[in-house]
């Protein structure tokens, strides 16, 4: 199963063997959790989202997939934000549109993209 351990514990600029010691495990532990080739059990969940302060749903990568870009983990969101500011007025016109206005512009862009 992915997760985000990896990258939550980067962000904290944790090494796995410090990981592992808050938890009581072993780093090879932390590493099979990493990389999904074992499963989290519940209890270190709960630990894991107490120390770096997030849901248990976004610990398990639910609905917030990452994406390493450039040497960074991005979201999704992120991305799209990041794509979105390199046209500002796209950005400011749904800013402003209601949504039905939205509605017919992705509908729009979803036609152009199943021409091409």
């Amino acid at each position: 199963m992915k997760n985000n351990l990896r990258f939550l514990r980067r962000q904290k600029g944790w090494t796995q063997d410090k990981l592992a010691k808050s938890l009581g495990t072993s780093n090879h532990s932390i590493s099979s959790y990493e990389i999904g080739k074992r499963d989290i059990p519940n209890d270190l969940l709960v630990k894991l989202a107490d120390i770096f302060d997030v849901s248990v749903d976004y610990l398990l990568n639910r609905g917030m997939e990452l994406h390493e870009v450039g040497g960074e983990y991005k979201t999704n969101r992120d991305i799209i934000f990041e794509r979105l500011m390199e046209y500002p007025q796209i950005y400011m016109y749904l800013l402003d549109s209601k949504p039905e206005d939205i509605r017919r512009l992705a509908q729009f862009l979803s036609s152009v993209q199943n021409k091409g």
